[in-house]
């Protein structure tokens, strides 16, 4: 993942675009794809879901695809993350982030990043998940995702205090 370029899964429109039909049996096999994967990811085999995963994400072929490109890596992360592979799905969950900063999707930036956080929570470093829980946070507010930017708040309120500062983590 680290480095690859991915702007080729966005070709421009031309007039031997697919049809509509055919965008709809691609969204099609590509469902199924993620419906398998998850299926693997809960019986524990991470590989094989990574691996259903990233032919979903390799199956994409519009610019419009942006969200599902985020969300996918994200997906891929998360399987490192069970596989205890904390680098890789940091790397996936980066791509994922500047995928939906490029896309200008707000929400998947949020996402991103909140997942981002909670790995380097995880791992202890809590200045850098502080930072990334505020950002997590913030753009969840912008996108409208209260659910999200709630748990990042509860998050901030956790390192607090751990840290101690039961006053600054009353107020998250």
């Amino acid at each position: 993942v680290g480095g690859a370029p991915f702007l080729y899964l966005f070709p421009p429109r031309t007039e031997s675009s697919p049809s509509l039909d055919a965008l709809a049996t691609t969204m099609s096999s590509i469902d199924r794809l993620v419906q398998q994967a998850e299926a693997a990811e809960r019986e524990g085999r991470g590989d094989a879901a990574r691996a259903l995963y990233e032919q979903a994400l390799f199956s994409l072929k519009r610019k419009d695809d942006a969200r599902l490109v985020s969300s996918l890596m994200r997906a891929i992360a998360r399987t490192y993350v069970n596989d205890d592979e904390k680098d890789a799905a940091l790397d996936c969950l980066e791509l994922a982030r500047t995928v939906g900063a490029l896309s200008n999707n707000t929400a998947e930036v949020a996402h991103s990043v909140g997942d981002q956080a909670s790995l380097v929570q995880q791992a202890g470093d809590f200045d850098r998940a502080e930072a990334l829980h505020l950002e997590a946070r913030s753009h969840a507010l912008d996108a409208g995702e209260t659910r999200l930017a709630g748990l990042a708040a509860k998050n901030l309120g956790v390192i607090a205090a751990t840290r101690g500062d039961h006053e600054k983590a009353l107020r998250y």
